[in-house]
């Protein structure tokens, strides 16, 4: 019997013999124990530390478990939580499978490097958790599959990390683009900047109250580097691919919601790696995408278009009737040579969030679904891999891969399809 259950009956009962109201904690007041949702969180450094606020705005809930391989960072988003509860429940781990193994816990949020994100989801799906997982969905293909299948095999609950979604002026893009202004869409356009850090830190021991081998986790053996650790992971292939996946998701969540991403047909990808110092992530990286119904193109630079003067991360749509320019806060559509910013007639018809976890947690309660349900959040991400393993096989020069979904390989290249996976570091495996 899980925990919220018990507690139901345990309530029903102590009233029922007469024994009066049940005397709730500090932490429970602004909702009773069995009605609220118990929360690990995995990964507290930066985002993780994200994490830690936004589930303790929520009273329907109460974080119950801290844990991160830094001794240290654990120890005081710990006392961060003790200080908002006013007691000490909360637990503090070094392992996440620690966390996974507690009964208690219905929810695992995690805020690790990419290469963590799978194997973390996975296990949780197994052991009953739902999750709340950071973007990207995670480093290769071959887990967001492995993902995908567990979640659905278990009825469990995910929301990606995408808190833009929230956004209304994105839902509002949306809204324009499905109530078809721009006439059919056959080109859609992202992009967004891509920093080339240069590094050149020497190694060093791991501090003494890090756990490295921990962190490290699937990854290949290499030294210490503070260049390596906490946010600076992204900027190396062992770990993630730099901003090209760190804003992949958050760019694309918008075509996805408007217009919904099928398999890819063809996936081109170019680019060139920094070159320089010990980061060895991409300089650049341009990926073409053909849809069964539209093309699709994603660039380091701003494309040189008409009538485009939004700035910073954006999507471009171009229809038969019009093109849109949408970013996070502005939007610009193009219709019979005038520029609009929203055409009011349009009526609203696509549910907001507003409250991206509040969303997630009424999922977990109801056993609902969430705007970047696990189905959406692979849906969006299969070009991302595939652009990654083109760019990284074709330099400046491309690649174009050739996908087979039903298969799951690139038609021809065994080559590129060796890398829809990794060799994980013993003794981690991925779930199946």
């Amino acid at each position: 019997m899980r925990r919220r259950d018990f507690l139901k009956k345990a309530g029903r009962a102590a009233a029922g013999a007469g024994m009066g109201l049940l005397v709730l904690p500090q932490w429970a007041r602004g909702a009773p124990p069995s009605d609220q949702v118990v929360v690990g969180i995995v990964g507290v450094k930066n985002i993780g530390n994200s994490h830690i606020g936004w589930f303790l705005r929520h009273k329907d809930c109460r974080i119950d478990a801290i844990c991160d391989v830094d001794s240290k960072i654990r120890s005081d988003k710990l006392k961060r939580v003790h200080k908002a509860y006013k007691n000490t429940a909360c637990k503090e781990y070094g392992d996440f499978r620690k966390v996974l193994e507690r009964k208690d816990i219905d929810v695992v949020t995690y805020g690790t490097p990419d290469h963590w994100h799978g194997l973390i989801a996975c296990h949780a799906f197994q052991a009953g958790k739902d999750v709340y997982g950071e973007k990207p969905m995670t480093w290769c293909y071959a887990e967001a599959r492995a993902m995908l299948d567990l979640c659905t095999k278990h009825k469990r609950v995910f929301q990606l990390g995408c808190q833009r979604h929230a956004n209304e002026a994105m839902r509002r893009s949306a809204e324009l683009v499905k109530a078809g202004v721009l006439g059919k869409i056959h080109t859609i356009r992202c992009w967004n900047g891509c920093r080339a850090p240069v590094w050149n830190d020497p190694d060093s021991a791991p501090p003494p109250h890090v756990d490295y081998d921990m962190w490290l986790g699937p990854a290949p053996k290499k030294p210490f580097n503070i260049r390596r650790f906490h946010y600076h992971f992204r900027f190396f292939w062992d770990y993630s691919a730099g901003d090209y996946v760190n804003w992949w998701c958050h760019v694309n969540d918008l075509p996805q919601w408007a217009v919904g991403f099928t398999p890819p047909l063809k996936v081109t990808g170019r680019g060139e790696e920094i070159g320089k110092g010990i980061a060895d992530a991409m300089k650049f990286i341009d990926v073409d995408v053909d849809y069964k119904d539209f093309k699709y193109h994603w660039t380091t630079s701003r494309p040189r278009l008409e009538g485009v003067n939004t700035k910073g991360a954006c999507c471009i749509f171009e229809g038969t009737k019009g093109t849109m320019a949408a970013g996070f806060g502005s939007r610009h559509i193009h219709i019979d040579g005038k520029e609009l910013s929203d055409i009011p007639d349009v009526p609203k018809t696509l549910p907001g969030s507003g409250n991206w976890q509040g969303e997630f947690l009424k999922a977990v309660k109801t056993r609902g679904t969430t705007s970047a349900n696990i189905q959406y959040s692979y849906d969006m991400s299969v070009a991302m891999f595939l652009g990654r393993i083109a760019m990284q096989l074709g330099g400046k020069e491309g690649r174009t891969l050739t996908w087979d979904p039903q298969k799951h390989e690139c038609t021809g290249d065994p080559e590129a399809t060796a890398r829809l996976s990794r060799n994980m570091r013993k003794p981690w495996k991925l779930p199946v």
